[in-house]
């Protein structure tokens, strides 16, 4: 079975993971003191868990990983961007109806020019809150793996 061993460094005095293969947790911890590794904290792998080249399991999925509730939320806020472009759209097609009428041409200008900054405005405006939280969740993921990285020399 392998299994991550959590520890220091004997040599650098830095954290540090070895992944092995044994029977036991106590025979893992022996593996990791023989690669010079002081162990800390033993956990078996899950068989599900993919290893990459670097040894380290990648679960949970790097996509998957925290702040579910701020994911949704950004979808959230792109799907009402799209909506509020589509009302703004139609506002339009409406607003342009009227101004074929005499009787409401002006009615028909005020429409049309409401709906193009309304929409434009909600649209863009939105649209950034959603990339906003999505750039936030992509620097918490990309800070995270820089620092798993670093604490594994």
């Amino acid at each position: 079975m392998r299994y991550n061993v959590q520890g220091v460094d004997e040599a650098t005095g830095k954290p540090r993971s070895v992944v092995v293969e044994a029977e036991s947790a106590g025979e893992a911890m022996t593996l990791a003191r023989a690669e010079g590794v002081r162990p800390r904290s033993v956990a078996a792998e899950s068989p599900t868990a993919s290893a990459p080249a670097g040894g380290r399991p990648d679960w949970p999925p790097a996509n998957a990983r925290g702040y579910p509730a701020l994911r949704v939320l950004a979808v959230w806020y792109r799907i009402i961007a799209f909506l509020s472009a589509g009302v703004a759209l139609v506002a339009t097609i409406w607003g342009l109806r009227l101004m074929g009428d005499p009787g409401t041409r002006e009615l028909g200008v005020l429409v049309v020019l409401a709906a193009v900054v309304w929409g434009a405005v909600s649209f863009v405006t939105l649209l950034a809150l959603a990339e906003g939280i999505q750039l936030a969740l992509d620097m918490a993921s990309d800070l995270k793996e820089i620092r798993d990285d670093l604490n594994e020399r």
